[in-house]
């Protein structure tokens, strides 16, 4: 009994110290300054920016076909359906195997995360071309 009233004790200290280490640890905020040049004034106001704009226009859509998780494999034109009339058995065969078992287009995402990604290219896109 007395070695567990020294075990409580000791992490009612730890749990003191820690708190109080955790709260008193900084003396400032961290003042974020960017890392690169690539700030919203140099990307709508000069020419180096608006390319740049354009190549990250490029990213976001390579980004989403390199994103396997929630998109079934990128495979946007493969519908989520296993039949021989949705999928033929000859060339789409690899893909198959790629496709989420027993889903339907409401529970999939596969179309959701595909009109986030290109309505997220379209709006960057117009803001590019408003500030051109």
């Amino acid at each position: 009994m007395n070695n567990f009233r020294k075990i409580t004790s000791l992490r009612k200290v730890i749990l003191l110290l820690s708190i109080t280490t955790f709260f008193s640890a900084c003396q400032d905020y961290l003042v974020e300054k960017p890392a690169a040049q690539f700030t919203a004034d140099f990307v709508y106001n000069t020419q180096a920016g608006l390319e740049a704009g354009v190549v990250s226009l490029y990213n976001l859509q390579r980004a989403f076909y390199e994103d396997v998780s929630g998109n079934n494999g990128s495979n946007c034109l493969i519908l989520d359906a296993k039949d021989d009339l949705t999928i033929p058995r000859n060339a789409e065969i690899a893909n198959i195997g790629r496709m989420f078992q027993g889903t339907t287009p409401d529970n999939s995402g596969v179309l959701g995360h595909y009109w986030n990604t290109y309505y997220k290219i379209i709006e960057r896109s117009n803001a590019l071309i408003r500030s051109a």
